[in-house]
């Protein structure tokens, strides 16, 4: 780990046995502050033991609210691909269960006969984006860790997807060269090999890009999209673990969120109406922005 000399860190706790090891820093004065837990699992030691030491402390380590950041490689491979996903679906459940997200979803190390995601980053802030660089050290592609930019006035950033360059031809492209190396597989072996190049083909056409989106509501603050982004969170945690609990969360959430946005888009009216009171045409100009109505759906106003 290496820090610049002007960014105060405090190490809170280091964990060996053996090869895995985990450290947990707090950063203190940078864009990146909050607490760090940074890991190395050995390929050779107990997964089990690990997994049960890392969850042990997550317990003890993370605070709610406060900004985490894991990093490190786990070599546990977090792809579709993993044959022998136990201890995949153990990390999942993890990472869920603390209100985490894996941001990392591109293979991370890439061999002859593998492709594996076992580099992570996990963490709870919404703002931070990951991007797996095609620069290597050893056999292990970079992350580049940054955050998005902040929003500013009434804009927010969203991701799109690029497909100017997807097309059937340029897709059959991509593939037609792979009918020779399916030749002496069997059937599962080929529709595993098929679905790696389809993905990889796909993820090569598609580009993914963050644009701002404006919003003409400036009572729509980010007080609000922080609900939003919470909502969204607990429908995908809900969705994954199926369970009564993780519904009756989301559940919560989304009511929260509805409950905030009413109580928002009602002072915004209110508000309007007493600012534009002797301006009728700007009354009625605000009144469809805010509610985004046509005319004849607007019949009185008290």
């Amino acid at each position: 780990m290496y820090i610049k000399s002007d960014v105060q860190e405090i190490q809170l706790y280091e964990y060996k046995n053996g090869y895995d090891h985990i450290v947990i820093y707090d950063i203190i004065n940078s864009m990146y502050r909050g607490r760090w837990f940074l890991v190395y699992r050995s390929p050779n030691a107990s997964t089990a033991d690990f997994l049960n030491e890392f969850e042990r402390l997550c317990e003890e380590y993370i605070v709610n609210n406060a900004p985490v950041y894991v990093v490190g490689d786990f070599n546990i491979n977090m792809h579709s691909n993993n044959q022998r996903p136990f201890y995949k679906n153990k990390l999942n459940a993890i990472i869920m269960f603390f209100n985490l997200k894996l941001l990392v979803k591109k293979f991370t190390r890439v061999e002859q006969n593998s492709k594996t995601i076992i580099d992570l980053f996990i963490t709870n802030n919404v703002t931070i984006e990951v991007t797996v660089e095609n620069e290597q050290i050893a056999d292990h592609k970079m992350l580049e860790i940054f955050k998005k930019k902040r929003m500013t006035d009434n804009k927010l950033t969203k991701k799109v997807y690029d497909k100017s360059r997807y097309t059937k031809q340029s897709l059959n492209d991509k593939l037609s060269p792979i009918n020779e190396e399916i030749c002496e597989m069997n059937f599962e072996e080929k529709a595993r090999f098929l679905k790696e190049k389809l993905i990889e083909s796909v993820n090569s056409l598609v580009s993914e890009k963050l644009i701002y989106v404006n919003y003409s509501k400036s009572w729509y603050t980010s007080e609000l999209i922080s609900l939003r982004n919470i909502r969204n969170e607990k429908c995908e945690i809900a969705r994954l673990m199926n369970t009564s609990q993780a519904w009756v969360e989301y559940r919560e959430s989304r009511n929260k969120y509805t409950n905030e946005l009413n109580k928002a888009k009602n002072n915004e009216f209110k508000n309007n109406i007493k600012r534009f009171s002797n301006d009728s045409k700007r009354l009625w100009k605000e009144l469809k922005l805010l509610w985004k109505i046509k005319d004849d759906q607007i019949t009185s106003v008290d």
